[in-house]
């Protein structure tokens, strides 16, 4: 075994999320403010001597093939024509299935990773569009870590984190499919004539308005609602808690709300404790995480 780099891979949540009818490939458009914050995966990867060797480690209930980060080792290795052995392990800290990007970021991560460990030199833009390829969320999870994001993902224009609020992250316990949110979604035509929200009032309330005032919304909310009433119940006690504001992130399953008083905070995750699974507080992160040396 050679050298080995680790790195954290962090959660991501949606403060705003507009999604709009898809396509005939099944794509839909979508105009979202991401945020990275403080839950994180754990990467390690650690060079192997036998060249083409691969081998993926972490608590996966599915073949290790069909994995997001197989798919980033197969790809980066289509790429550059590097085909040196690597061995990764994960450690899961984000929730599978929660609407918070964890596999996306683990696939940013190790795209990141493989580069420096196998001293490629790609640069972030080059990096970008493999990010494309895997899932519309990874370009964000290597640009970081706060970004308007439009189109497929693929349209990111990055904005200065805002570090004054925290988040209380509620996971029920139940894990939602992007795919069949997306279909639900479909089935209602909830996009049928809504129009996007100006980009410059999005960017204009999130840089410049107190938390309390940020009229952000998600468009899977009604929709997961419906289907999960503790969605529901989860986003109004988080606001009844002294949240600023509460949604779903991303397709769910997971709820955050918004506190600029850290002992709200901390009294409503104890307040959560008792009835879901996964409670805790997490911060805005200000820069992304970096490898280190394992």
């Amino acid at each position: 075994m050679g050298n080995g780099l680790i790195v954290k891979a962090p959660a991501k949540v949606n403060l705003h999320l507009e999604v709009f009818p898809g396509w005939n490939d099944s794509y839909h458009e979508i105009v979202s403010i991401f945020q990275m914050v403080s839950v994180f995966d754990i990467i390690k990867l650690r060079s192997l001597k036998k060249e083409k060797s691969f081998k993926l480690e972490g608590p996966f209930n599915f073949p290790s093939e069909d994995n997001i980060i197989s798919g980033a080792v197969r790809l980066f290795r289509q790429a550059t024509g590097n085909l040196s052995g690597v061995r990764i392990e994960v450690e899961k800290k984000i929730p599978l299935g929660g609407g918070l990007g964890g596999g996306s970021s683990d696939a940013a991560a190790v795209l990141t990773c493989l580069n420096r460990l196998l001293e490629t030199g790609l640069t972030e833009a080059e990096l970008q569009p493999l990010g494309s390829v895997l899932g519309s969320d990874v370009p964000f999870f290597l640009n970081g870590t706060a970004a308007l994001v439009c189109g497929r993902g693929e349209k990111i224009k990055k904005l200065t984190p805002r570090l004054d609020y925290l988040l209380v992250l509620v996971y029920p316990g139940f894990k939602i499919n992007t795919r069949d949110a997306y279909s639900w979604f479909d089935q209602r035509n909830l996009a049928a004539g809504i129009e996007p929200r100006s980009l410059n009032d999005l960017e204009k309330s999130y840089l410049e308005c107190p938390v309390e005032s940020w009229n952000f919304s998600n468009s899977f909310q009604t929709v997961l609602e419906s289907r999960y009433p503790e969605i529901k119940d989860m986003t109004f006690r988080l606001r009844d808690l002294g949240a600023g504001y509460s949604a779903v992130s991303g397709s769910g399953s997971t709820v955050f709300g918004l506190f600029t008083n850290p002992e709200s905070a901390e009294k409503a995750v104890q307040a959560m404790q008792a009835d879901y699974p996964l409670v805790e507080i997490a911060k805005p992160l200000e820069k992304k995480p970096s490898p280190g040396l394992k």
